[in-house]
C-alpha cells in the first residue's frame, strides 16, 4: 500500500489503475470496529464495478485499522484511507469529497451496508432522466430497509417528481424515514460543510437545505440501502446530552438564522429556530456561568426576540440540564 504521511492518506494496490470511475462511494467512520465489516464487504460486492471507496477514520480508538487494512488488501476496488484527528462526522465526510474522482458520490454509515444493486439502481435511474433535464437535480434519493426487510418510512407517490418543488419537499419533510442518496461530486465539492472550531457536529441540514432551494432531487421507491439500529454507537440510541452537544446545537442555530436568506424555511421556522437558540444559550450560562465561546445572532431582530424568549428558555433550559443532560 502506498502511504502520503504528510494527509496520512493509504492507497490500495488498484487505486492509481482505477480506470474509468464513475462512483464514489464513501463511509466516515469513528469507533465503530465491531460492525464496519459489513458496510465494507457491501461495497464490495456491488454488481456495478467503476467504482472506488473512500474510508475516513475521525480518530476512532477501537482498532478500527484492524478492519480497514485487511479489506484493502482483499478488495478488488480502488480503495483509499483517510485518518485524520477526531473532528466531528461533517470534517470526515469534506475529508472524503476532497478526493474522489468519480461523478457521483453514494455515502455508507459504518454501521449499514448497501444492496448489491445499488449503485447500478441509481445509475439506471439518473440514466433515465432526459439529458436535457438533468441540471435541474442534484441526484437520486432512494430508499432503505429494515433488517427484516420493511421500508422504513411511508412510500413515495407515484407521481412526486412531478409535482413543484415547494411541494414536493413538503412531503419528504413529512415522511420519517431514512433515505439512500446518490449526489453530484461536483456539487458537493461546491459546497463543503463549515468546519467552526470547537464545534464537533455540524448538521447535514446546513447544507441540504441550501441545495434544495438550487436543485430538486429525483426521488425513488427503489431498495438502496439496509438500515441497522443494534451498533452500540447508532445515532438512534437514546443518551444523555453533554456541554459539547449544546454548544453543536447553538452553533447550529445561530448558522441558519444568520444565514436565513439561503434556506427555503418559513417565518413560523424561524421562531422556533429563535426559540430552541434561546434554550441553548441559557443552559451554556448556567452550566458555565458565562465562560463560554460566544456565538452571536447577526440580526438585532433575532437578539430582540432572545430577549422576549428570556424566562421561557430559562425554564426551559432548567428542565433540558435535569431531564436530557449528564449530571
Amino acid at each position: 500500500m502506498k502511504e502520503e504521511r504528510k494527509r496520512s492518506i493509504f492507497k490500495n494496490k488498484h487505486w492509481e489503475y482505477g480506470g474509468n470511475i464513475r462512483v464514489s462511494v464513501a463511509t466516515a467512520v469513528y469507533n465503530m470496529a465491531d460492525v464496519m465489516p459489513r458496510a465494507v464487504e457491501s461495497v464490495e460486492r456491488q454488481s456495478y464495478r467503476d467504482i472506488e471507496y473512500i474510508i475516513v477514520d475521525d480518530g476512532s480508538t477501537d482498532g478500527i485499522d484492524q478492519v480497514v487494512f485487511p479489506f484493502m488488501e482483499r478488495a478488488s476496488i480502488p480503495v483509499m484511507y483517510i485518518k485524520k484527528e477526531n473532528g466531528g462526522v461533517h470534517t470526515a465526510r469534506n475529508a472524503a469529497h476532497c478526493h474522489m474522482r468519480g461523478e457521483f458520490c453514494i455515502g455508507i454509515d459504518a454501521d449499514d451496508e448497501l444492496v448489491a444493486d445499488a449503485v447500478q439502481t441509481c445509475l439506471n435511474i439518473w440514466d433515465a432522466i432526459p439529458e436535457a433535464e438533468r441540471y435541474k437535480y442534484k441526484g437520486v434519493v432512494g430508499r432503505t430497509v429494515d433488517i427484516e426487510g420493511n421500508m422504513i418510512g411511508a412510500a413515495f407517490p407515484d407521481y412526486i417528481n412531478d409535482l413543484p418543488t415547494e411541494q414536493l419537499n413538503s412531503i419528504i419533510s413529512k415522511i420519517n424515514a431514512e433515505f439512500e442518496s446518490m449526489i453530484l461530486v461536483r456539487v458537493l465539492k461546491d459546497h463543503p460543510m463549515p468546519e467552526p472550531e470547537g464545534v464537533t457536529f455540524v448538521t447535514e441540514n446546513i447544507r441540504w437545505g441550501r441545495l434544495n432551494k438550487v436543485y430538486r432531487s429525483y426521488y425513488v421507491n427503489d431498495i438502496l440501502r439496509i438500515y441497522h439500529t443494534e451498533s452500540d454507537n447508532s445515532i438512534t440510541r437514546s443518551r444523555k446530552r453533554t456541554v459539547q452537544n449544546v454548544i453543536n446545537n447553538r452553533w447550529n442555530d445561530a448558522f441558519f438564522l444568520n444565514h436565513w436568506d439561503l434556506y427555503p424555511y418559513s417565518s413560523m421556522e424561524r421562531i422556533r429556530f429563535l426559540a430552541h437558540y434561546s434554550v441553548m444559550e441559557q443552559i451554556l450560562r448556567m452550566k458555565h456561568r458565562g465562560q463560554y465561546q460566544k456565538c452571536p445572532l447577526a440580526k438585532r431582530n433575532d437578539r430582540l426576540i432572545c430577549h422576549f424568549f428570556y424566562l421561557p428558555a430559562v425554564l426551559a433550559a432548567m428542565r433540558y440540564i435535569h431531564k436530557k443532560m449528564k449530571l
